[in-house]
């Protein structure tokens, strides 16, 4: 009876410690709770979850999943730039996939770290725009100036313009009223009364005698100060004349010797 019982104690003792090995083996290969989360919040700290899939090797798994945990924690505070935020790394957790690997990567901020950088943002935005402003207003103001420089160009050339077609028009008008009315043996006196002061003026003759201009043409005046011909150079000149050698051309010059008559 004695040897029966110890028999059954000796068998009681071997089967529980059976199950003690058995539990402690399936503990090791038990995922940790935090491989099923994303992110959560323990105490002062924002925990967050970098997971790797189908990875070749654990260290670049580990790379991978702390791009991707960077990942969580902008998906988390809407934070876009996290330069200057210290990423921690509590602990990670591979698990092999036939040839390949999962890897996931606990990591934590601080949130005041990260109430921070919120602010700090948050007063770069608010420079950034005051800038953004200011350079809004400086290019209204050059607009602005240019619009108005432009209205003051437009109003000078058309100011200029009316001068111009002015002066044109005052031009021709003394060119042919010169062609019409400079007659041959004119006086000085007559041609001024017909057409006002000339242009310019053209001193020969010892600068004792001086031609006047009007328009296109030069009063050619001779020695006795009358009229020896219209002229659309400083001289008279003589080349192909017409029948009555009242209108003569050489090259491009061209010579009137209108007479006290009227005109062909």
């Amino acid at each position: 009876m004695r040897l029966s019982i110890n028999n059954n104690a000796c068998i009681t003792a071997c089967l529980l410690f059976f199950l003690v090995q058995t539990n402690v083996s399936n503990a090791g290969n038990v995922k940790p709770f935090w491989t099923e989360k994303s992110s959560y919040i323990e105490g002062a700290n924002l925990y967050v979850v970098g997971v790797a899939s189908n990875v070749t090797s654990i260290e670049d798994g580990r790379k991978q999943a702390f791009e991707n945990g960077k990942s969580e924690i902008m998906n988390f505070t809407q934070i876009s730039n996290l330069a200057g935020l210290v990423i921690n790394t509590q602990m990670t957790y591979e698990e092999k996939t036939g040839n390949n690997y999962i890897v996931y990567r606990l990591m934590y901020v601080d949130y005041e770290g990260i109430n921070s950088l919120k602010k700090k943002n948050l007063e770069q935005t608010r420079r950034n725009y005051y800038r953004y402003q200011q350079k809004q207003e400086q290019e209204i103001i050059f607009k602005k100036n240019a619009l108005s420089q432009l209205s003051r160009n437009k109003e000078e050339l058309a100011q200029l313009d009316k001068e111009y077609y002015k002066i044109a028009i005052q031009y021709q008008n003394a060119s042919d009223k010169a062609l019409r009315y400079v007659k041959v043996g004119m006086s000085r006196g007559e041609v001024e009364s017909l057409l006002g002061i000339p242009g310019s003026t053209q001193k020969h003759y010892y600068d004792y005698v001086y031609d006047l201009k009007y328009g296109n043409y030069w009063v050619i005046f001779d020695s006795a100060d009358t009229v020896d011909c219209l002229s659309t150079t400083t001289s008279c000149v003589k080349g192909t004349c017409n029948n009555h050698n009242t209108k003569c051309i050489r090259g491009t010059d061209i010579s009137y010797y209108n007479k006290m008559l009227d005109l062909e």
